[in-house]
């Protein structure tokens, strides 16, 4: 019986051994697929900062350009209203110093 007994014994402690390698390769699996799923993740979240940042920068260009467009329609504006008002000047055969003071109200107000 005492024989019996130690072979019990040694398949117990084989079959714990089989549990804790059959563990350890699920963990090791485990631990495999989580660094993936990891290494995946940090993938998109660059992927979309990526995205992200080209759609600034585009909307950075559009904003610049629409507010370049703006800006030339007020300088053709400024010198549209500058050029009539030369007309305007020249018609009416002003003294320089009347000229000058014109010239001035003119500047101020832009």
């Amino acid at each position: 019986m005492h024989h019996s007994d130690d072979s019990e014994f040694m398949k117990t402690v084989e079959d714990i051994k089989k549990a804790e390698d059959s563990a350890d390769s699920l963990k090791a699996d485990a631990k495999e697929k989580s660094e993936h799923i990891i290494k995946k993740g940090k993938e998109s979240v660059l992927k979309i900062n990526s995205e992200t940042n080209n759609e600034v920068i585009k909307l950075k260009n559009r904003l610049l350009h629409e507010g370049k467009d703006g800006i030339e329609k007020e300088v053709d504006h400024i010198v549209e209203k500058a050029h009539s008002e030369g007309e305007s000047l020249r018609k009416k055969k002003i003294g320089k110093e009347d000229a000058i003071s014109l010239l001035k109200q003119f500047v101020l107000s832009l």
